[in-house]
């Protein structure tokens, strides 16, 4: 579907119904990312993968940023209903997902939950654990013989921990 961002086209998919759960691609990606793990989630959340503009199917945005990102995934979430969502990015996703925090905290359910391969070398294990020190709440899921494109290497680990954790996190 087509949802107006900001005066741009953004490309979105919706699978599923239930707590909101917005999936974030990141740089140089598009939301096939995140299409290992979305048929694992959708039969308890509503699943919202954007291509995010300039990337995929979305219109350009000469101006874009991560502040403008978060702006456009807020709008997205208007365009679509939603009060509030669990959110998660991968790589600068992650990014736009905190920019999204600091923008409209009370739109973004928490906890955090950082997903990690142990063999990543764009994103270290210690950067994650670094990051998860400074958030509230936040857990590390580390996966063993994984590099950075942890929902493509690792599906089935990936599913596995956010199946776990948002089930956790919808139920508290």
């Amino acid at each position: 579907m087509n949802i107006d961002s900001n005066g741009y086209q953004m490309v979105v998919d919706v699978h599923g119904a239930g707590p909101a759960l917005l999936l974030v691609h990141g740089l140089g990606g598009t939301s096939n990312f995140w299409a290992p793990v979305v048929a694992a989630l959708a039969p308890t959340m509503r699943v919202i993968v954007p291509d995010l503009p300039c990337a995929g199917r979305s219109a350009l945005d000469p101006a874009v940023s991560l502040a403008s990102l978060a702006r456009d995934l807020l709008a997205l979430l208007d365009a679509l209903g939603v009060e509030s969502a669990h959110v998660a990015g991968h790589s600068m996703g992650s990014i736009v997902c905190q920019h999204l925090v600091a923008l409209a905290p009370a739109r973004v359910r928490c906890p955090v939950l950082l997903i990690a391969g142990d063999d990543d070398t764009t994103a270290p294990p210690t950067s994650v654990a670094a990051l998860a020190a400074s958030l509230p709440d936040a857990k590390v899921e580390m996966i063993a013989h994984c590099g950075h494109w942890t929902a493509v290497e690792k599906p089935a680990e990936v599913q596995a921990a956010l199946r776990c954790f948002y089930q956790i996190a919808t139920h508290e």
